[in-house]
């Protein structure tokens, strides 16, 4: 006889009476993040930084600039296109620039 708990019906639809997921339980997937997010802060990172304190100055900047791009990413340009004659009146504190 099987003992396992039944929670669904012949047509696969959840029983009457099965609870479901617990309210805040994590699915596999999400506890595998984060426990890989956990080890990447804390000794992943302890690690890396111990490696790259031993390169050369270019190593060391190439791996740094890498590294910094994860903590602040680069921003994107912006290129400002149009008639150039326009005039364009900054007001701060009462004061008048003109640009």
């Amino acid at each position: 006889m099987d003992t396992k708990k039944k929670y669904t019906d012949d047509s696969g639809k959840l029983a009457k009476g099965n609870p479901g997921k617990p309210k805040g339980a994590k699915n596999k997937k999400t506890q595998m993040w984060d426990a890989l997010g956990e080890y990447i802060c804390n000794e992943g990172s302890e690690k890396a930084l111990n490696i790259i304190k031993e390169y050369k100055d270019k190593e060391f900047i190439a791996a740094f600039e890498k590294f910094l791009e994860y903590f602040k990413p680069k921003q994107q340009r912006a290129d400002a296109h149009g008639d150039q004659s326009i005039n364009i009146n900054l007001h701060f504190d009462g004061d008048e620039a003109k640009v």
